[in-house]
């Protein structure tokens, strides 16, 4: 070959080369789009429709291990089991199928995962043993019944709770029988996730359903408090109803901290304590007054009975049904006054409580403790208004109103990461997820939710790895898990190289050149999202979002 034909032969595959890299290129280029256009459509995500179509898949019972989040599901194929995501569509799918059939193993159980160690526990039925513990290691091989410790149709087993390295729960035979079957038993167990090591510890009773006949005494609720395990408890015949608070040990010995003795009544029966809330030791709870109306008691208690006592508070008391606590010990809670509901506090003792304000709103709501401030609903029934207090009347301010919507009936503010999250609807964007650091500055919307109005925000929403996860539908899909990167949140601009809030396109080339290579992390830091001396693609596809939709 001439020198001549070797130019040529060279120009033709320099021209081959170039066009193949465009190509490439251009393939790269058109992927990165299109996952850039997929979160420009918001940065709410659906994860998976579990139950396709319009009907829900009531995911449930949310709880993290490791990156994965674990819940309970119904596809309306198999019926209510645990499932696992990772927050991918294809990493979302059933653990394994206990009970086959469209019953499913958690059908009309108390849902309830609990993570002691690296496994989860939960009680459920897989439709040949009846109501047992069961603990998984997420996959379908690890999953294995731990013990038979309940027997019968109508078993359950239920009120799960980890306590000082140990779960407890209550294991109960004649769960949902019908009339004229013969008596259960509500039994309390222990278990440190071994077979031998998943003992009895104590039986509490006979249990009768509530309306029928004869007498009852369950297990209302199980509570641990300082490595300690308390429970409250119902014990009634046909007229009249003992409630109780009591300490239970590892042997089986009880301890009774608080007790009340009532007759049934046109109002409804007498309940247990309840509100339960932990303030730096101390358990406080309300009682109702056994006339009708309820929650007119605030008590305290430190897990022995002189440390169990009532919080004077001016009477009458009644509608102290929001309790919260803040961690520098305080409690804060609400009471009804005569000019709307007030905002009340008290130290961890019960000792001096102190109205703060009546905020102008005539009802207050979801009373949430994030980083020393305590957030608040405020409604009048025309309007809803985010409120934030930082324990002082002074301090205690609405921080913005929202005309279109803010926390119906089906949602709850949540503490995400030291993050406060809620839903509304500014009746300008539409219903999206919210955040606020208590200033009206500081509120902001941090992405959009599904158009449809019947949106949800359950307080089940959970922060597992890169993603908070929570429950939303729309107009295509039933309530279903529903995703938001846990970068949403936290308002910051990567690739922001001279911190205006503001990224350019020659910002984002500096972040390119910085993860190939071409330049020093030190021309612009904020390159670097995740604090590893590196920048990656993920952080890129980040910025360019950022560069597209602004900075929150």
């Amino acid at each position: 070959m001439t020198r001549v034909q070797h130019r040529a032969a060279y120009r033709v595959r320099s021209k081959y080369r170039f066009t193949v890299g465009v190509v490439v290129i251009c393939l790269a280029c058109l992927s990165v789009i299109q996952a850039l256009a997929a979160r420009a459509d918001g940065q709410t995500r659906l994860v998976r429709d579990v139950r396709t179509g319009p009907d829900p898949s009531y995911p449930d019972g949310f709880v993290g291990i490791g990156n994965v989040l674990f819940f309970v599901a119904n596809d309306g194929v198999h019926g209510a089991e645990l499932w696992r995501s990772d927050g991918t569509d294809a990493g979302t799918h059933m653990v394994v199928d206990l009970n086959p059939g469209p019953t499913g193993a958690f059908e009309n159980y108390d849902v309830r995962l609990v993570v002691l160690g690296d496994k989860l526990f939960f009680g459920a039925n897989d439709g040949r043993n009846g109501a047992q513990l069961w603990q998984s290691d997420g996959t379908a091989k690890g999953t294995s019944l731990v013990k038979d410790v309940a027997s019968g149709e109508f078993s359950a087993v239920r009120q799960l709770v980890a306590v000082g390295g140990r779960l407890y729960f209550m294991a109960t035979t004649g769960f949902y029988a019908p009339e004229g079957a013969p008596d259960g038993h509500d039994r309390l167990w222990q278990s440190d996730g071994t077979t031998a090591g998943t003992v009895a510890v104590t039986d509490l009773g006979i249990y009768a359903p509530r309306g029928g006949f004869g007498e009852y005494k369950m297990v209302e609720r199980l509570q641990s408090l300082n490595d300690a395990l308390l429970a409250t408890i119902s014990d009634g015949t046909e007229c009249c109803e003992t409630v109780s608070l009591v300490r239970v040990d590892a042997t089986g010995e009880s301890q009774t901290l608080f007790d009340r003795y009532g007759s049934h009544g046109p109002h409804g029966d007498l309940r247990p304590p309840h509100n339960l809330t932990v303030v730096d030791g101390a358990l406080f709870f309300t009682l109702d007054d056994g006339y009708g109306d309820i929650d007119c008691e605030l008590w305290r208690t430190d897990g022995t009975p002189a440390g169990t006592l009532r919080v004077a508070v001016p009477q009458p008391a009644c509608g102290m049904d929001q309790l919260a606590a803040r961690e520098d010990g305080t409690l804060f809670f609400t009471h009804f006054e005569d000019t709307g509901t007030g905002l009340w506090k008290v130290d961890a003792s019960g000792l001096n409580p102190t109205l703060i304000t009546v905020p102008a709103r005539s009802y207050v709501e979801d009373l949430t403790q994030v980083g020393g401030i305590l957030f608040f609903v405020g409604w009048t029934g025309h309007e809803r208004a985010l409120w934030a207090s930082d324990g002082t009347a002074t301090g205690t301010v609405e921080v913005r109103g929202f005309p279109g919507a803010l926390a119906p009936s089906s949602t709850a503010l949540a503490k995400v990461d030291g993050t406060l999250l809620f839903t509304a609807d500014d009746g300008h964007t539409g219903p999206g997820v919210w955040k606020s650091d208590g200033t009206p500055g500081g509120t902001m919307r941090v992405a959009p939710l599904p158009s449809d109005p019947g949106y949800v925000f359950s307080p089940l929403v959970t922060m597992v790895g890169d993603d908070v996860f929570f429950i939303a539908q729309d107009d295509a899909h039933g309530a279903e898990l529903w995703a938001l990167p846990v970068h949403a949140l936290n308002g910051d601009c990567p690739a922001d190289c001279d911190t205006n809030r503001v990224v350019t396109v020659d910002e984002l080339l500096i972040g390119v050149n910085i993860a190939l290579g071409g330049a020093p992390l030190s021309a612009c830091e904020g390159a670097d999202f995740n604090g590893d001396d590196q920048v990656t693609i993920d952080e890129l596809v980040i910025a360019v979002s950022r560069a597209l939709n602004g900075c929150g």
